[in-house]
């Protein structure tokens, strides 16, 4: 975290959004285009994930080879589930109830799911190296990916900011918390569990969806109580980050009113 690496990465994604914010304002590009643009990074970052993470691997009874993903690498994460809801958004109704719902989390979660990400890159402690940052193409789809949902956020807040108001925060921290909650069924569907002569004595690998279930740092969650209290404290995290970014919108919709 924060090595040189890091930083110039940090620096790189920083300018690229400052970029791409004055090209959208300057040649007054469109929202729907900006989702365009978005569905094809979103294209070239799976395939550039999958075909430099997948592995061939023998098939334990020997019988051949088969390729292996693993299962962290499915777009469950909270900016990796951003995919589906910029294709949503794309081909929905931009004047249903639904297509304003979806805007209005997509809005605060793509914003703060990325710059988490950028902040803490699990791409340095779970993929590569620090030393590989500039020459594994995981780190450049993980780098670019995240500041391409920091500039979908920026670019909701742009054309939609001033449609938003107090319900629409609550239907994000709504949205929010229901994904989060999903995410411990699905955390416990893709852990591996193992047993001794039918007790269950611990996990043989597991997954972090939603960080539901450890912290992206090093931080041991040592009994039941600890991880509740985990849950709560990032709930309230969550219910927190929302309310911020929503803060300029719900002021604005406050002014507005008087």
């Amino acid at each position: 975290m924060f090595s040189f690496q890091h930083i110039i990465w940090l620096l790189i994604c920083f300018a690229i959004v400052i970029l791409c914010r004055y090209l959208i304002a300057r040649f007054e590009i469109g929202f729907d285009k900006v989702l365009a643009g978005c569905m094809m990074v979103c294209i070239a970052s799976e395939l550039t994930k999958i075909f430099s993470s997948i592995t061939v691997l023998p098939l334990v009874d020997g019988s051949g080879y088969a390729p292996y993903l693993e299962m962290s690498f499915l777009p469950l994460h909270l900016c990796s589930i951003q995919i589906v809801f910029i294709f949503i958004l794309k081909y929905t109704d931009k004047n249903s109830k639904f297509y304003r719902i979806l805007l209005a989390f997509v809005y605060p979660t793509s914003i703060a799911g990325a710059v988490g990400a950028l902040l803490v890159p699990t791409v340095f402690t779970s993929s590569v190296p620090p030393k590989e940052a500039f020459s594994h193409p995981i780190v450049y789809q993980y780098f670019l990916f995240h500041t391409m949902l920091i500039i979908l956020g920026l670019s909701i807040y742009h054309f939609y900011g001033e449609k938003f108001n107090g319900k629409d925060c609550i239907n994000a921290v709504i949205m929010s918390l229901t994904l989060f909650f999903v995410s411990i069924y699905v955390n416990s569907v893709f852990s591996i569990p193992q047993y001794d002569e039918g007790v269950l004595v611990g996990i043989e690998k597991s997954v972090n969806f939603f960080i539901s279930f450890r912290p992206p740092i090093d931080i041991q969650l040592l009994s039941k109580s600890a991880w509740l209290l985990y849950l709560c404290i990032l709930f309230a995290i969550g219910i927190l980050i929302v309310f911020v970014l929503y803060l300029p919108v719900l002021l604005r919709s406050k002014k507005k009113t008087h």
